[in-house]
């Protein structure tokens, strides 16, 4: 419940401040710590993601992929809501939905897994950015086991 009013929030904000409407697409790659809450699974991983220039009523479409060292993979499509604040700062919630391969890493308890984020960040004037992201996967019980598991990764995103 708190995660859907969270992200409602989101867009209602984006609606009342500084949201810019740049046909921009970005690369982003980044790594970070996969498990973050649960010290024994416990890992590093990277990602790269992709975001398209295109925008339906705010919301940019975007594929992408994770690894983890331990084998684990997530490739996964979605939607985010690009906010831009004083042309700088960026909040950018988002929602995906994936595949996910166990790998040597964690069990999630079903394939099909669905992602919600939030990134924080900073825009520079040629549009490239820098940022900070939380994640968390889930399988929303389709499965009886669900452990879910969250991520924090810093990014660079490429603008093209």
């Amino acid at each position: 419940m708190m995660k859907k009013l969270f992200f409602l929030f989101c867009l209602i904000i984006s609606n009342l401040y500084g949201y810019e409407n740049e046909k921009i697409s970005h690369l982003l790659i980044g790594g970070g710590i996969d498990n973050i809450s649960k010290p024994k699974f416990r890992t590093g991983e990277c990602y790269l993601e992709y975001k398209f220039s295109y925008e339906l009523h705010k919301f940019r479409p975007l594929l992408g992929v994770m690894a983890t060292w331990k084998g684990a993979c997530y490739f996964y499509g979605g939607l985010d809501v690009n906010m831009i604040f004083y042309h700088h700062f960026l909040l950018l919630p988002g929602f995906a939905i994936g595949i996910y391969h166990q790998g040597n890493g964690r069990d999630l308890g079903y394939p099909l897994e669905f992602r919600s984020s939030i990134a924080l960040g900073w825009q520079f004037n040629n549009f490239s950015r820098i940022g900070v992201m939380y994640y968390h996967i889930s399988n929303a019980h389709l499965s009886e086991y669900n452990p879910g598991m969250e991520s924090l990764v810093f990014f660079y995103g490429f603008a093209f």
